[in-house]
């Protein structure tokens, strides 16, 4: 396989003497047989080498998901615009694929209809994202497998429960705001559960996460001049830029997320009336915006010249074989790749960066918070005074730009 990819012997050899090579040959082979580019396998191969050298494994070792987060997480900080969900991905494919991976024990099947209760009110009455739904579902699911081995029902819990169950998360490693993340799951689950008479009513209350400190969470971005800097780096008639060029101003000009540009079909786009349609779950309802005609322009080149042929209604797609949605960790790299390369510091590369650099903008050109909130589809506008939390004269330097001038 190396052989037929790599023409330069030495390329090849460097492939053939790195770690779990009959593996990795294994999983380019299985992805060459559905359709695969040479380019794409390449890439992949590249991949797969420097992840074997990473991962703390030896030939036919199973690996968990504790080890791809660890591994992950370091290499993340060491590599620069590199996306951890990415890696992190990469790595789990390969490894489900040889059935050497380790999935968290799932809960008894007496608790299986409780999560599923959770998810449908979660779904039909908090109007939540599905996303959203299913993160806080692993969550839970993760706490009853550990809370079967301590009690039978879940009428037994206590909050000593709860204290040792984030111990034992510490242990694992896992920073203050991932812990908060599973706090605030728990907390609406026992909530729920409270409500159902599964458990003592009062236990919700009793669930705290770690304190996190003013900003630490801020999402914060990059100026607008470095936002259309970076929109100039998709000058070109390559298929990577005129795709990238029509997401990376999807995010800057309506401060979407990466869910909402990976989701966007054909239909949301109105093209004789000139509006984008957005949904919102929380809003049960879609959010309307005038399309800019820059960004029009830049979706008509996409879907004219590079968009491939095929019965999906997403909007992005994948460039090659298979043709699938455009992923959101695909989206977060269309970013995070580009900041990367012009050296953009910020605490975050992804199209949240963006985001951010929109709802700053807005407010330094004078729009309110509810105006901004409503802009970005944020359920309350508390959300949106996070932003607020900047220097005006960094806000400033951005109030000469409109959201028609990112060109």
């Amino acid at each position: 396989m190396f052989d037929e990819l790599y023409p330069d012997a030495q390329t090849a050899a460097r492939h053939k003497a790195g770690p779990l090579a009959e593996d990795r040959m294994a999983f380019l082979a299985d992805r060459a047989g559905q359709g695969y580019r040479t380019s794409t396998l390449r890439w992949l191969a590249a991949e797969l080498l420097k992840i074997a050298q990473q991962l703390p494994v030896g030939q036919d070792q199973r690996l968990n998901l504790v080890d791809i987060g660890e591994v992950s997480d370091r290499w993340s900080q060491n590599k620069s615009g590199r996306s951890r969900d990415d890696f992190r991905s990469t790595t789990m494919s390969w490894f489900r694929y040889l059935n050497r991976l380790e999935m968290p024990s799932a809960p008894p099947v007496a608790f299986l209809p409780l999560v599923l209760d959770f998810a449908t009110y979660m779904e039909k009455e908090r109007g939540l994202e599905a996303s959203t739904i299913e993160r806080r579902c692993q969550f839970v699911r993760d706490f009853l497998a550990w809370f079967a081995h301590r009690h039978d029902v879940l009428s037994q819990v206590a909050i000593e429960d709860m204290d040792a169950y984030f111990a034992f998360k510490s242990a694992q490693g896992l920073v203050r705001l991932s812990i908060r993340a599973i706090a605030d799951a728990l907390r609406s689950f026992f909530r729920h559960a409270g409500r159902k008479g599964w458990c003592a009513g009062t236990l919700a209350a009793a669930i705290t996460g770690p304190r996190i400190y003013q900003l630490e969470d801020l999402p914060l971005g990059p100026s607008w001049e470095q936002v259309r800097t970076l929109i100039a780096t998709t000058d070109g008639n390559r298929p990577t830029d005129i795709r990238d060029r029509a997401i990376l101003l999807l995010l800057a000009a309506y401060g979407l997320r990466s869910g909402d540009v990976s989701r966007l079909r054909l239909e949301d786009l109105d093209w004789h009336n000139e509006i984008l349609c957005i949904a919102r779950p929380k809003r049960r309802q879609a959010q309307q915006y005038p399309l800019v005609h820059e960004v029009g322009d830049a979706i008509v080149r996409y879907l004219k010249e590079v968009r491939p042929c095929c019965v999906n209604r997403e909007v992005f797609l994948t460039l090659h074989a298979p043709i699938r949605r455009l992923s959101q960790g695909t989206v977060w790299n269309v970013v995070g790749e580009r900041m990367a390369k012009l050296r953009i510091v910020t605490s975050h590369h992804g199209p949240h960066s963006l985001r951010h650099a929109c709802a700053t903008h807005l407010l330094a050109d004078g729009l309110s918070l509810q105006q901004v909130s409503e802009h970005l589809g944020h359920g309350s506008v508390n959300v949106t005074r996070s932003y607020a939390k900047v220097d005006l004269p960094g806000l400033r330097e951005v109030a000469d730009f409109d959201l028609g001038g990112l060109l």
